[in-house]
């Protein structure tokens, strides 16, 4: 499967380096891969995700979502220390 990258960038988080990339496939259809790379031992590891055009709203939602969850489990983890 030959896809067009449309967009890409890189975040550098220690042992971790997460890419997210739009791409094109050769049928027309974009999509989301969002990806990490981590050094283990003297090789990488890599997971994806890919979230297709017709997801990307319902991703995003939920995605916001459980920023807002994270964000608010922190600030109760920081009152009660």
């Amino acid at each position: 499967m030959s896809n067009k990258e449309i967009f890409t960038k890189k975040i550098k988080a220690g042992s971790r380096t997460y890419f997210f990339d739009i791409q094109e496939s050769k049928s027309g259809d974009l999509y989301l891969r969002i990806s990490e790379s981590q050094r283990q031992n003297a090789k990488f590891e890599h997971r994806r995700v890919m979230v297709f055009e017709e997801n990307v709203d319902n991703f995003v939602e939920m995605l916001n979502y459980a920023f807002r969850k994270f964000k608010s489990f922190q600030s109760k983890k920081t009152k009660a220390n």
